[in-house]
């Protein structure tokens, strides 16, 4: 049996590029960073926080003998629009060096696939 036969077409190799492991982990670098914009640019907008731990406020209910405290917290921020938009273009600038980042890589682990793929051809 020829050893040709066990090489795939270049086409099949070159689908999996999203599957390494380098492209995987900077795609959910690139979606951490899309995140962090959307909370950066939410950080004007009121904030609703449910503590069951609280100790001011307590809001108490019998559930099987147990006894739950709790606090309901309503946040909301005084004008800080500079801080904000200054929050929120540094963290679209990372989304961007991070995207940036991504192409690279899976240019480089395209032309990485491609050499060696023909090295090995060549050499069979």
């Amino acid at each position: 049996v020829p050893v040709t036969q066990n090489i795939k077409p270049l086409d099949y190799y070159l689908a999996k590029v999203d599957l390494t492991p380098d492209v995987e982990i900077q795609r959910k670098t690139v979606f951490i960073a899309d995140k962090n914009k959307s909370i950066a640019n939410s950080q004007h907008l009121p904030n609703l926080y449910l503590d069951l731990d609280a100790r001011y406020g307590e809001l108490r209910a019998n559930e099987e003998g147990r006894e739950y405290v709790a606090q309901l917290t309503l946040e909301i921020p005084l004008f800080e629009g500079g801080r904000v938009k200054a929050e929120a273009s540094e963290a679209n600038w990372k989304k961007i060096q991070e995207n940036a980042k991504l192409v690279g890589l899976k240019k480089d682990t395209d032309v990485q696939i491609r050499s060696q793929h023909n090295a090995l051809v060549q050499n069979l």
